[in-house]
C-alpha cells in the first residue's frame, strides 16, 4: 500500500475519533428543575444530616420501648480459701452462679414518658428535616435560574456584540463614502470593545453560577445543560386561607409545638422521680464446690428466690418544686415563641403574595418595554441608513434595547422565584406538585 494512502486513512480515522469525542462533550447532560430538587436532597451534606438524626430518633424510640420489657442477666463467682480453722464452714474451692430476671412493675409513670418523649423528639427531627428540605429546595431554585438567566444574557450580549459590529461595518462604510465623520465610527468601536468584554464577563459568570449549582447537587465538575425554559404558571391564593395553612404547614410552627408537648412530658419525668417505683426479681442459683473438710457445708445445691423492691421518696428538700417551676417557665417561654412565630408567618405570607403581583406586573411591563426597544432600535437603525439620525442616537437605542432584554429576563426569574418563596412561605415547597414545571 503507498505511503500516501496509509497518510489519508490515519488522517481520517484520526477525524473520526476526533469528532466522536467532541460529539459526545456536546451531549452534556440535560438537567431539570426537577432533577436539581432530587439531587440536592440526596446528595447536600445538611440534607444528609438531617436523615441521619431522624434514623438516630427512630433508634432511640426502639430504645425506649425497651424499657417495658424484663431485663435477665447471669453471674458466676469463685472463690478459694486456704487452711484456717475459723473457715471450716467453707468448702475449700466453690462457684456460686445465678441467673436473675428483672421485670419492672410501676415506675411512675417515667416508663410511658421516655417513650412518649421519644416519639415527640423524633417528630421534632422530621420537622427540622423538613425545615432543612425547604431552604435547600429554595436554595437550589435559585441557583437554577440564577444558571438560565446568566445564559440569557450571554445571548444579549453576544447579539448586541453582533449588532454593534454590523453597525461599525456600515458606519465604516459611510466613513469610507465621506457621509460620516471619524468620531462616528470611533465611538461605535468603543462601544463595540466594550460589547466584546461584557461578553466574556458574561460567559465567565455563566460557568461560575453552572459550577456552583453542580456542585450544590452534587455532579461536581461534571459538565451539563440546563432545560431553559420559563413557566407561565401562576399560583391561585387567598389570604386568610393561606395564613392558616401556613400556621399548619410550617415547620417552625410544628417544631414549637412539639416543644411544648415534651416540656408535658419532662414535667411528668419529674414528678415520676418522686414516686414509688416497684420492680420484681426473680433469682435461680446453684453452688458447688470441693470440700475436704467434713465439717463444712453441704457442696452442689441450688435454689431460687423472689425479691419484690419496692422504693418511697420521702423528702428532697424541695427539689421536686423546683424542678416543675423551672419546666413551667420554660414551656411558657416555648409558647410565647410560638405566638410571636405565628405573627411573622402571616407578614411572610402577605409579602409573599405582594411579590407575586408585583412579580407579574414586572413582566408584563419589561415585556412591553423590550418591544418597545426593539422597533426603537429598528426605526432609528433604518433612519440613520436614510441619514435622518446620527450614529449616536442609533448606539443609545441599542444600548436600550440590550438592557429591555436584560430588564426582561430578570423580570421573568424573579416571577418563578415569588412563587417558589410563596410556597417555601405556605410550608408546601417540598410538599406541593406544582414545583413540577
Amino acid at each position: 500500500m503507498r505511503s500516501d494512502n496509509i497518510l489519508k486513512i490515519a488522517l481520517c480515522t484520526l477525524f473520526l475519533v476526533t469528532f466522536s469525542v467532541v460529539n459526545a462533550q456536546e451531549k452534556s447532560q440535560e438537567i431539570t428543575l426537577e432533577t436539581c430538587r432530587q439531587l440536592i436532597l440526596e446528595n447536600n451534606e445538611d440534607a444528609i444530616i438531617a436523615s441521619s438524626k431522624v434514623k438516630i430518633s427512630e433508634a432511640q424510640i426502639k430504645e425506649a420501648r425497651t424499657r417495658f420489657f424484663p431485663s435477665l442477666s447471669a453471674s458466676a463467682t469463685g472463690s478459694a480459701f486456704t487452711d484456717n480453722p475459723v473457715l471450716t464452714t467453707f468448702a475449700k474451692y466453690s462457684v456460686l452462679s445465678d441467673v436473675t430476671l428483672e421485670q419492672p412493675i410501676y415506675f411512675g409513670g417515667k416508663i410511658q414518658s421516655v417513650n412518649n418523649l421519644a416519639r415527640i423528639q423524633r417528630d421534632i427531627a422530621v420537622h427540622q428535616k423538613t425545615l432543612s428540605d425547604e431552604e435547600l429546595l429554595y436554595y437550589v431554585e435559585q441557583l437554577y435560574w440564577q444558571v438560565i438567566a446568566i445564559d440569557q444574557q450571554v445571548v444579549v450580549a453576544r447579539d448586541y456584540l453582533k449588532t454593534l459590529t454590523e453597525l461599525e461595518n456600515k458606519i465604516s462604510d459611510f466613513y469610507t463614502a465621506g457621509i460620516v465623520n471619524k468620531t462616528d465610527l470611533l465611538e461605535t468601536q468603543v462601544e463595540k470593545n466594550r460589547a466584546e468584554y461584557n461578553v466574556e464577563v458574561a460567559e465567565n459568570a455563566s460557568g461560575v453560577a453552572k459550577l456552583q449549582l453542580s456542585l450544590a447537587i452534587g455532579l461536581g465538575k461534571q459538565s451539563f445543560t440546563i432545560a431553559n425554559n420559563f413557566s407561565e404558571k401562576f399560583i391561585d391564593y387567598n389570604y386568610l386561607g393561606d395564613v392558616e395553612t401556613a400556621y399548619s404547614n410550617r415547620a417552625e410552627m410544628n417544631i414549637l409545638e412539639d416543644s411544648i408537648l415534651a416540656k408535658t412530658e419532662e414535667e411528668n419525668l419529674i414528678k415520676s422521680d418522686y414516686r414509688p417505683q416497684v420492680g420484681l426479681n426473680l433469682g435461680g442459683y446453684y453452688y458447688a464446690g470441693e470440700e475436704t473438710n467434713p465439717l463444712a457445708l453441704e457442696t452442689d445445691q441450688g435454689f431460687g428466690a423472689a425479691f419484690l423492691n419496692v422504693n418511697i421518696p420521702i423528702f428532697k428538700w424541695g427539689e421536686k418544686k423546683h424542678k416543675l417551676k423551672r419546666n413551667t417557665l420554660e414551656r411558657e417561654q416555648i409558647a410565647l415563641e410560638q405566638e410571636k412565630t405565628k405573627n411573622q408567618i402571616s407578614i411572610e405570607v402577605q409579602q409573599a403574595i405582594d411579590k407575586i403581583d408585583e412579580a407579574s406586573i414586572q413582566v408584563e411591563l419589561s415585556q412591553k418595554s423590550k418591544l418597545q426597544a426593539e422597533e426603537n432600535a429598528r426605526i432609528l437603525n433604518d433612519n440613520f441608513t436614510q441619514g435622518i439620525v446620527t450614529s449616536e442616537e442609533v448606539l443609545e437605542a441599542e444600548a436600550l434595547n440590550q438592557q429591555a432584554q436584560l430588564d426582561y429576563i430578570n423580570a421573568r426569574v424573579a416571577q418563578q422565584l415569588s412563587h417558589s418563596n410563596y410556597l417555601k412561605t405556605k410550608g408546601e415547597l417540598s410538599k406541593n406538585n406544582s414545583w413540577k414545571r
